[in-house]
């Protein structure tokens, strides 16, 4: 994991002095800079806590000077995280909810859950997998609030503040935690409409006769994953239709614009009722899974911990062949 660096030094590796500067330094204001980073604002912050932004402004400007790097941008406009302010960040949060649950075991019974969960979750996952199931979540845990956001661009979990993102491909050798949720099946589809008119294809070779419609920041951009046997190929392809927007994806595909693919979740219903028609099943290759991923590797807050177990229950309940 990257260190900050702090005048030759490191945030883990302080020297004695600094350390002596850090025991001096109060949880409030690590708290404090927590929100700053999570609102990007000292008056946001400052409005939040019902304090001075002068006092907000104090607190972060100590933490600066007992690490001795710089950890927020400021200019008349806008606050941004420095690299360093983004390592210490994660390394505070971690620590701070290790502090809140180590004072919550030892004040009896576990406190209800409490605060604000923030996640980013693909549109068509937002749409197809959470928004029926999410109100669920919040009836067995009514102290907590959501924020839900959804876009398909992987964005730095640390500066946006995100607790939890949904991805449909590993996190991989980075800073962040991934934990597979559950597999995630891909399927071809093509309205009844279209192959009336243009019939199916039996091979993948036959693609490069049809019209194709490309997912953009999905499996099936332009090289479509092919199986052979025990490999997975790639095959190229040309479209004159391209989307990053899932639910605009399946709306074409159901007009009859051409073949498309997805991921099996967001197009079961279609299938089920003869909405949309499988095509080339036994060339599918299972490339994707869902994950939970995380900007922490080490312990997470009990409220995170209870909502990545919701979302690995809704997610085993998804389907995983065509019906």
């Amino acid at each position: 994991m990257k260190q900050a660096r702090t005048g030759g030094h490191t945030v883990s590796g302080l020297s004695p002095g600094r350390l002596e500067r850090l025991d001096s330094t109060s949880i409030a204001s690590l708290r404090i800079f927590l929100l700053v980073v999570a609102n990007q604002s000292f008056s946001k912050t400052a409005r939040q806590l019902q304090i001075a932004p002068s006092t907000v402004s104090k607190h972060v400007d100590m933490l600066e000077q007992t690490l001795n790097t710089a950890l927020v941008r400021r200019t008349t406009r806008q606050l941004s995280i420095t690299d360093d302010g983004a390592v210490f960040y994660e390394h505070c949060k971690s620590v701070l909810a290790t502090l809140d649950e180590v004072v919550g075991n030892f004040a009896g019974a576990p406190a209800e859950l409490e605060g604000w969960i923030r996640m980013v979750a693909p549109p068509s996952f937002a749409m197809t997998v959470l928004a029926d199931r999410l109100p669920e979540f919040q009836a067995q845990h009514p102290r907590l609030a959501l924020d839900v956001h959804t876009t398909t661009a992987k964005i730095n979990l640390i500066r946006e503040g995100v607790d939890v993102a949904i991805w449909l491909q590993d996190a991989g050798e980075t800073y962040l935690r991934s934990i597979r949720l559950a597999p995630n099946p891909c399927v071809w589809c093509v309205s009844p409409d279209y192959i009336e008119r243009h019939g199916k294809p039996s091979t993948p070779a036959d693609l490069a006769t049809h019209s194709c419609l490309k997912g953009i920041g999905t499996p099936f951009q332009d090289h479509w994953p092919i199986r052979s046997g025990t490999k997975v190929g790639r095959v190229a392809i040309d479209s004159s239709f391209a989307t990053d927007n899932g639910e605009v994806l399946r709306k074409t595909c159901l007009a009859g614009l051409g073949i498309a693919g997805f991921y099996l979740y967001h197009v079961a219903d279609d299938l089920r009722k003869g909405r949309l028609v499988e095509v080339l099943a036994d060339y599918q290759a299972d490339i994707s899974s869902i994950y939970a991923v995380m900007p922490h590797r080490r312990l997470l807050p009990a409220k995170v911990r209870a909502f990545v177990e919701f979302l690995r229950k809704i997610t085993s309940d998804l389907p995983r062949r065509v019906s």
